[in-house]
């Protein structure tokens, strides 16, 4: 009983960061049409929210999937220990390359927004773009342990 607990609450806290990520994905795909003060504005409104729910979710994301790795066995250990891998790069693209092109962005006056914001902007989105690639990869790593572990 102890196992199914644990492997559901990492399947979850992974599959939620992956749906959180890819969301975040295609809305900012729709965004590029903005103007830079639109988008600006936008990306720091969205910013501030991800800063208070992304580090609690992230926590949970690695103390679920390392409780889930300690209580599984063989096969479905190594899928949710690469889960767990997934899981940490998506966790240090953001520390790495997210979060400071946010502070950047937050720094902006919206009336003098730099002439190479796009630059910026676009790196942010190939970034968030990876993220979300690891985030699903991570998220059907954990679904492999499962089927694994009910094998």
């Amino acid at each position: 009983m102890f196992q199914e607990i644990t492997w559901f609450a990492a399947v979850t806290a992974i599959g939620l960061m992956a749906g959180i990520l890819l969301g975040v994905a295609l809305t900012q795909q729709t965004a590029q049409r903005l103007s830079a003060e639109c988008w600006t504005a936008r990306q720091n409104c969205s910013d501030r929210l991800f800063r208070k729910i992304m580090p609690i979710t992230f926590i949970f994301i690695l103390l679920a999937s390392l409780s889930a790795i300690v209580v599984l066995h063989d096969a479905a250990k190594l899928w949710m220990g690469m889960s767990l891998l997934a899981s940490l790069l998506v966790i240090a693209i953001t520390m790495a390359l997210e979060v400071p092109l946010n502070n950047k962005f937050a720094r902006w006056e919206l009336e003098r927004i730099p002439d190479n914001w796009r630059h910026f902007r676009d790196a942010w989105l190939r970034n968030h773009w990876l993220r979300t690639y690891l985030g699903i990869a991570a998220f059907l790593f954990s679904l492999a342990a499962f089927s694994m572990h009910k094998a």
